[in-house]
């Protein structure tokens, strides 16, 4: 049976829901009830699906174990989810959005926010955006962060106005600043960067910096907008005024 809270104003759920349902793979019988708490909004089916108390004008599409959560101070108001499997939006996440995939997640006070799909996503942070892929996540404090897919990406904590194109394994821990994609790229201390690709490339405690591409390129310490085109093991240390490396290794000291 699915369920209308008592006293709430203005909700539909369409159809969908079970009780007793025997599962098939012998999963045993599972209750799948569909349940609106929340005043103007709805679950047009799948199963066991909810929107709980506080999230008005909010709605779930389909699928099943989808929800909607919120807090009388918190409440998640006006926030969608398309469908799928085990999409969640928690407390603080007014006019967010979830448009499919399976078990992405975004996480508290995280407003605005959308993840368009893929598997075991999240985003902690107000204004940011997860468009698919795997594993890929915007941390808390984060704010107009943007992952546009690939696998295992990562923007830190308190950091704005970073994306990351794609690829695995890449970091941005600075604000400002784009990692394209490749493997393995970090961007650390440093804001207003970039990483073209590669493999990798780390820019540490450099305002302004470029690798461009390459394999294990570093530009690290006080080196403002320093530049390396590419090639492989080339490194900008300490270089209080702009350098560049063009694909020659600059020898350690």
């Amino acid at each position: 049976m699915n369920f209308v809270e008592p006293g709430v104003v203005g909700a539909v759920i369409a159809g969908g829901g079970g009780t007793n349902y025997h599962y098939a793979y012998g999963l045993g019988v599972w209750n799948l009830t569909n349940a609106v708490r929340a005043d103007f909004s709805t679950v047009a089916g799948g199963a066991n699906n909810r929107v709980s108390a506080w999230p008005a004008f909010s709605s779930i599409g389909g699928g099943i174990n989808n929800s909607i959560n919120g807090a009388q101070l918190s409440p998640s108001a006006a926030a969608t989810i398309g469908g799928r499997w085990a999409n969640n939006i928690d407390t603080g996440g007014e006019q967010s959005t979830i448009g499919g995939g399976s078990r992405n997640n975004i996480q508290t006070n995280a407003a605005a926010s959308t993840i368009a799909g893929g598997y075991l996503n999240a985003v902690a942070g107000a204004y940011s955006t997860v468009s698919g892929g795997v594993f890929n996540n915007t941390q808390v404090g984060c704010a107009d962060a943007v992952i546009a897919g690939g696998a295992y990406n990562t923007i830190m904590e308190y950091v704005s106005d970073s994306a990351i194109g794609g690829g695995h394994y890449n970091t941005i821990w600075g604000h400002n600043s784009t990692v394209s994609g490749g493997m393995g790229n970090t961007i650390t201390n440093s804001s207003e960067c970039a990483i073209g690709g590669g493999y990798t490339n780390t820019l540490s405690g450099s305002e302004g910096s470029t690798i461009s591409g390459g394999d294990a390129n570093r530009i690290q310490g006080d080196s403002p907008v320093a530049t390396i085109g590419g090639g492989a093991s080339n490194t900008i240390r300490d270089q209080a005024s702009p350098a560049s490396a063009d694909g020659e290794a600059v020898p350690l000291p």
